[in-house]
């Protein structure tokens, strides 16, 4: 009866594999962080194209107000006068816009940006070919109409893109919403009608063809 005590302590200790089951399951918690740290990059491209677009609608929203009040502020104080200039003081503002509007081609096909490709394709065309052609033509860059197209494309683009800021930071405006859906159709075809008259004094076939643009851009719907 004494012995077996002694046989109990004398007894072998179970094998120290038990031991290694922990490291083992440590190895398998330690193979899953990546399965879970594989959506960070997914997460932080998320962002990161948040950012961007913000970004983008921002300097867009920034460089637009500037031109307007620009052009505006030199009519009230120059008055008729102001036309003469206006184009060479707010042109390279303008066309930097107008260049960098073609982004807007990649975002739509990225799926950055919820728009339809056909219509802001007609209106980047557009406006990119006409610009060229005021910029060429310097004898136009005087007269009215050039001031009027500003006007109207920067009005235009004021009701958009602050939309869009309001729209990536999730705070959505009603009266914005419907500024830029219902504002825009009357501004849309002023923008499209006086179009056409720098159009019609292009070189060549180049009235034809914006002439061609201005259809398309009428047919289709607003952007």
């Amino acid at each position: 009866m004494q012995g077996s005590p002694c046989a109990q302590s004398a007894a072998p200790l179970p094998p120290a594999s038990g031991g290694r089951r922990p490291g083992r399951l440590r190895g398998r918690n330690h193979g899953s962080t990546p399965g879970r740290s594989a959506g960070l990059p997914a997460d932080r491209m998320l962002s990161f194209r948040r950012v961007y677009i913000f970004g983008y609608n921002l300097f867009q929203f920034c460089g637009h107000t500037w031109i307007l009040a620009n052009t505006v502020a030199r009519f009230f104080m120059f008055g008729r006068d102001a036309l003469a200039d206006t184009f060479y003081s707010v042109g390279f503002v303008m066309s930097l816009c107008q260049l960098l509007s073609v982004l807007e081609l990649f975002h739509i096909a990225d799926g950055i940006e919820k728009a339809r490709l056909l219509p802001r394709l007609v209106q980047v065309l557009e406006k990119n070919l006409l610009l060229i052609m005021v910029i060429m033509l310097e004898g136009i860059q005087a007269e009215a109409v050039v001031w009027v197209q500003l006007f109207l494309w920067n009005v235009l683009d004021l009701l958009r893109y602050p939309h869009e800021l309001l729209r990536l930071t999730e705070t959505p405006s009603t009266a914005m919403l419907w500024s830029r859906y219902t504002l825009q159709i009357p501004l849309y075809v002023l923008s499209a009608a006086s179009e056409g008259q720098p159009g019609g004094r292009g070189p060549g076939s180049g009235g034809r063809g914006l002439e061609g643009l201005q259809l398309v851009q009428l047919l289709l719907p607003c952007p």
